[in-house]
Order: C-alpha cells, then sequence, then structure tokens
C-alpha cells in the first residue's frame, strides 16, 4: 500500500512538473503570437498613415498662379473631397494658407480655411506654428536662402526655397508651392 502511495505522489509530481513546462510552452507561444500580431497592425497602422499623408499632400497642392478667390474655391473642393474619400477625415484639425506677397518683406501672412463659412478668414498664427513661420520667413528672404539670377546679360530666373513639409514636433503637414519666375532668356522664342 505504501509502494502504491508513493508511486501515485511521484506520478503527481511527475505530472505537475510536465503541466508546469507546458503551461510556460503554450504561454511563450501565446506571447511571441502577440508580439506577432502587435507589430503586424502596427506596420498597418503606419503604412494606412503614411498613405493618409501622402493623399492629404497631393490633394491639397494649389498652384501658384491662383487669386484669393480661385484659392479659397480650390481649397473648398479639395476639402471636400477629402472628407468623402478619406479614411480618417478627422485626421486634419485645420487648413491654412500663406499667400505668397513678393511686394513685402513684412512676416507671412496666415488665413485659416473655415468649413463652415466656406472663407478664408485672416487669422493669428497659432504659437505651435511659430517654426513654420520663421522658415516661410527664411524661404521667402531675399539672395541668401533661395533666389539666384543667371549668368546671362538680362536674364533671371528666380526660384523661392521649399519649405519642410512633414513637422512632426507641431505636428503639421506643410504643402508648398514652388515659385519659378523667368524672365527673358537670350535666345527663347517669347
Amino acid at each position: 500500500m505504501a509502494a502504491i502511495a508513493g508511486a501515485l505522489l511521484g506520478l503527481i509530481a511527475l505530472l505537475a512538473t510536465l503541466q508546469y513546462k507546458w503551461l510556460g510552452q503554450i504561454s511563450g507561444a501565446e506571447r511571441e503570437r502577440m508580439t506577432a500580431t502587435l507589430n503586424t497592425r502596427a506596420s498597418a497602422f503606419a503604412q494606412d498613415f503614411d498613405r493618409e499623408l501622402t493623399r492629404a499632400y497631393l490633394l491639397f497642392q494649389l498652384t501658384t498662379a491662383e487669386d484669393d478667390r480661385s484659392a479659397v474655391v480650390g481649397v473648398a473642393a479639395r476639402y471636400d473631397r477629402w472628407q468623402a474619400t478619406a479614411r480618417f477625415p478627422r485626421m486634419i484639425k485645420d487648413i491654412y494658407l500663406v499667400p505668397p506677397d513678393p511686394a513685402t518683406s513684412a512676416p507671412p501672412r496666415l488665413q485659416r480655411f473655415d468649413p463652415a463659412t466656406r472663407l478664408l478668414e485672416p487669422a493669428d498664427w497659432p504659437a505651435a506654428l511659430a517654426p513654420v513661420r520663421a522658415q516661410l520667413a527664411t524661404a521667402a528672404a531675399p539672395p541668401a536662402s533661395g533666389t539666384r539670377a543667371s549668368s546671362s546679360p538680362g536674364a533671371t530666373l528666380v526660384m523661392r526655397a521649399m519649405v519642410t513639409s512633414v513637422w512632426p514636433s507641431i505636428p503639421a503637414l506643410v504643402v508648398s508651392s514652388p515659385m519659378v519666375m523667368l524672365s527673358h532668356l537670350p535666345g527663347s522664342l517669347a
């Protein structure tokens, strides 16, 4: 009887040890599965986020030739399209426009698109956008940053420097419209 009790006790100890090892293996496999799932979902989220940022960047590009009235119509149409087609339409909180003003060296003025009134209204620069404002002022500065003249007499090529597009510290996405101006180039058909 003592031998049977000892054998049963040994079997119970062996089963407890095996169960402990199996639970450890199951929990390790579950941890690996959860890690793989988390990595897959994080990668999918990053791809979705990048895709939406790229779509926003491409969608909200305006031409430099647009005047104030056509800029409002262009921004409104782009905003409507974004709201209708974006997977995450609330990803864009506000839309600001800095109209080009080559006649003055004053700080760039800011306009905010109001979706309710469908107008561009003058706005104060938010504190979070101070780095963007500083870079815009630097990019609009004369010769030092982005303007250069051709070596041919009577020919001038003027280019405005582009502003950084992605500002993770704000967070903001800046869609620049490049400005390239040409005057008479010798030998051209103009």
